[in-house]
């Protein structure tokens, strides 16, 4: 919707914010760190090479076993980061 404005802002409308709070009530998406006042889905989130294990592919490999797998708070941190 940001990108679809001619002013780069978040519409602000009745509707688009109750369907907002409910999406956000029910964890399909989330604050965009990205735009102010924006928000994200996860599926979105995941494309973005920050939130893979960066040893997704020896896992995928058969080198490391899945407790050797990055750990979702690291992923976390570098996202932060």
């Amino acid at each position: 919707m940001i990108d679809h404005s001619p002013i780069g802002a978040v519409p602000a409308t009745p509707s688009y914010l109750d369907a907002v709070r409910r999406l956000v009530a029910s964890h399909q998406v989330y604050k965009n760190a990205d735009h102010k006042g924006g928000f994200v889905t996860a599926r979105a989130l995941s494309r973005l090479p920050l939130f893979h294990a960066q040893n997704l592919d020896a896992l995928v490999a058969g080198r490391i076993d899945t407790a050797a797998l990055e750990t979702d708070a690291s992923i976390f941190a570098r996202y932060v980061q």
